[in-house]
C-alpha cells in the first residue's frame, strides 16, 4: 500500500467505563501508527471517571478526539454548548498535552452549531 508509513490507526473508546483498558491495549500493541481516539461523549455516558482523567491516562497515545455533548445517559451526539458544560478545560488539555497533528472530529448531529461554538470560543476562525 502506497503511503502505508503515514497511515494512522486510532482505536476509540466506546462503552468502556475507565480509560486504562484502552491505554494498556495501545501500550501493548507498541506501534507508532496506532493511537487512541477519545470520544468525549462516550466517556461522559459510559463512565463516572472525569474527562481530565481520561485525557491524562491516554495522553501518551492520543491521536484523535470525537467531540460532542450528551446529558450523561446515552450517546446523543449533541452540538457543543448544548448541555452547558464547560469545555474549556478539554481544549486547554488538548493544547497542553497532545502532540502537534492531533485531530478532532465534530461528531454531533448539528455540526454547524458546534462550529459556531468553536468560533465564539476562539478555537477556530
Amino acid at each position: 500500500m502506497e503511503g502505508k508509513d503515514e497511515l494512522e490507526i486510532v482505536i476509540e473508546n466506546v462503552m468502556e467505563d475507565e480509560p486504562d483498558m484502552l491505554a494498556d491495549l495501545i501500550r501493548e500493541l507498541h506501534h507508532p501508527q496506532i493511537k487512541a481516539c477519545l470520544d468525549i461523549g462516550h466517556a461522559a455516558c459510559a463512565s463516572d471517571v472525569p474527562l481530565q482523567k481520561w485525557i491524562d491516562t491516554l495522553a501518551p497515545c492520543l491521536g484523535h478526539f470525537h467531540i460532542h455533548e450528551n446529558h450523561g445517559h446515552r450517546d446523543e451526539h449533541l452540538a457543543l454548548g448544548t448541555c452547558g458544560k464547560d469545555l474549556s478545560p478539554l481544549f486547554q488539555s488538548i493544547n497542553d498535552i497532545c502532540e502537534e497533528g492531533t485531530t478532532l472530529t465534530i461528531e454531533s448531529h448539528d455540526s454547524l452549531t458546534s462550529a459556531r461554538w468553536l468560533t465564539r470560543h476562539g478555537l477556530i476562525e
